[in-house]
């Protein structure tokens, strides 16, 4: 029993002192925490007064700065100047703006009116190149009907040579009579005046439109350089011009850019065509100066002429009636076809040395027979630079056939030093006339001429190819500067990327400094928030400290003023 009150009793005590403990460190857990709490309301309290100042503060100053500016904006002297300031800005942004809109108009207008000018200069231009075309398509049909004429004509032309060449074939050596063959040579003589006197005619007519299409092809040719070279010049001043208009109209009107960009197409557009135009023309005096080509070296050429040899009247009526067959080269049998003579040909046999082997005396032939009377007849030839001699017998034949005679014809040797043809007479032995040396000459002025025509014509292919030389060399200038312009704005836009790319570089180390800037700002700023917010905990601390005192101080005076009133 006695041990079971002492056990209730030491759990009592157990229990007590526990209790006392536990009391005493829940008061001073609740203190600690009172203590916290009240710590944090006195630092809210105070940052919400600090706060409170500032306002009141920057209130105050926001005031006073209110009635500085009101007094200022009352004072009478400012406001006059202030709004005669606006006035002056006003009327001087309003004068130079007008008048820089009057000037930029009416240099829009000059440029305008210049190129308005030359537009209709380039129409006019455009007008007479089209009235030339048709000038030119005009003389094209008369070449053209001209040559159609010539080769409509021609055929008659072969088909009289052709029969009369025939005459003396097989197909007509039925006609036997002497009638039948007059009658039949009468008629081809007269076919062949005909034919003659047609193809003279012509030819001096044709001569004549051959000549006056030769001036006119001339005269466009002529107007064609003219007009070729005063188109280069103005191109060249339209492209100075042109450069000078955008230069000057660069910096006072932008959006002229845009109409000198079009005019230029449109300068390009009417350059192109005035080319095309010009390259045409080219082409039709090359096709008048082709088909005047073929006229000179048509049927009526010096090349494709027969050539004749004078024979006397004796020998060509012994020459139509011999029917005989001789041996003669290709010059010689031209010459005896033109009178009815079946020729073929041969070699070519020696030439003579001088004019000296041809010679035959009168008192010669009565002693020479019938077969022995063949002598040597020299004709000239150019190919051989040369005489050829042949063997020519002109038999004349009675009604029966019987031979009663032969007919020496005229000679005709080449005397190498004079160059030229020396005839002589086998009857005679003397120096006939100078007819056939006259041909002779006119053949070798011919030649000069074929030469001289032949020179001329490949000078004017030698120029056309300089001239196509040039024009490609333009060409390829203008391709050149063509390129030259590309690279350029091509070099213009890498530069103006290169400054884009710049500017945003720049613009993004702007951006970075500015950032890197107000970082250091606030680092700064944090850090004096830091530090203030140290020195506030500090006071705060220290206000705690002298609170706790005070409120120690006051519980001791309260305890001894209790112990005071207990005794």
């Amino acid at each position: 029993m006695l041990l079971r009150c002492l056990r209730t009793l030491s759990l009592l005590c157990v229990l007590s002192l526990s209790s006392a403990v536990l009391h005493r460190v829940l008061k001073e857990t609740l203190q600690k925490d009172l203590d916290f709490y009240r710590q944090k309301y006195h630092q809210l309290k105070e940052a919400y007064d600090a706060t409170l100042l500032d306002k009141a503060t920057q209130k105050s100053e926001n005031l006073d700065r209110v009635k500085s500016l009101k007094a200022l904006l009352s004072d009478e002297d400012v406001t006059e100047q202030m709004k005669r300031f606006h006035q002056d800005s006003e009327l001087t942004f309003d004068l130079k703006m007008k008048r820089f809109h009057q000037d930029s108009e009416l240099t829009f207008d000059l440029k305008m009116n210049e190129l308005q000018d030359k537009l209709q200069a380039f129409h006019k231009l455009i007008q007479s190149l089209q009235k030339q075309m048709d000038s030119l398509e005009k003389s094209e049909d008369e070449l053209l009907r001209l040559q159609l004429q010539i080769w409509v004509f021609s055929p008659g032309l072969g088909l009289g040579l052709n029969f009369s060449l025939d005459f003396s074939s097989s197909a007509f050596g039925f006609l036997t009579q002497r009638w039948m063959m007059s009658l039949l040579r009468t008629l081809s003589l007269l076919c062949l005046l005909g034919v003659s006197l047609g193809v003279l005619e012509q030819y001096f007519s044709k001569t004549h439109e051959h000549g006056r299409s030769a001036a006119v092809s001339r005269h466009y040719k002529e107007q064609l350089e003219d007009l070729m070279s005063r188109r280069a010049e103005s191109k060249v001043l339209n492209q100075q011009r042109l450069q000078q208009m955008r230069e000057d109209l660069k910096d006072v009107f932008p959006a002229a850019l845009d109409v000198l960009s079009s005019l230029g197409t449109f300068q390009d557009e009417s350059d192109r065509y005035l080319d095309q135009l010009v390259e045409e023309q080219q082409q039709q005096l090359r096709q008048m100066e082709r088909a005047l080509r073929e006229f000179h070296d048509g049927p009526f050429s010096s090349s494709k002429r027969i050539t004749t040899t004078t024979v006397p009247s004796a020998a060509a009526n012994a020459c139509n009636t011999s029917g005989t067959t001789t041996t003669v080269p290709s010059a010689a049998a031209n010459a005896c076809n033109t009178r009815g003579i079946t020729l073929t040909g041969s070699e070519e046999p020696p030439r003579l040395s001088s004019p000296q082997q041809t010679r035959v005396t009168p008192a010669e032939l009565p002693r020479l027979s019938l077969q022995q009377q063949q002598t040597h007849v020299c004709v000239c030839d150019r190919d051989v630079r040369g005489c050829v001699c042949v063997k020519v017998c002109v038999c004349d034949r009675d009604v029966r056939g019987d031979v009663r005679g032969c007919v020496c014809v005229k000679v005709c040797v080449c005397d190498r030093d004079k160059h030229q043809c020396v005839c002589l007479s086998l009857s005679s032995g003397r120096v006939c006339e100078e007819s056939v040396c006259r041909s002779q000459r006119r053949e070798e002025r011919e030649e000069r001429e074929r030469k001289r025509t032949e020179r001329g014509e490949r000078e004017k292919k030698e120029k056309k190819e300089r001239e196509r030389g040039e024009r490609e060399k333009g060409e390829r200038e203008r391709e050149k500067r063509k390129k030259e312009r590309r690279k350029r704005e091509r070099r213009k836009q890498e530069r103006e990327r290169e400054r884009k790319k710049r500017e945003r570089e720049r613009k993004r180390e702007e951006r970075e400094k500015d950032r890197e800037e107000r970082e250091k700002k606030e680092r700064q700023t944090g850090r004096e928030e830091r530090e203030k917010e140290r020195e506030r905990e500090k006071r705060e601390r220290e206000r705690r400290k002298r609170g706790r005192k005070i409120e120690r101080g006051e519980r001791e005076r309260k305890e001894r003023e209790r112990e005071k009133r207990g005794k």
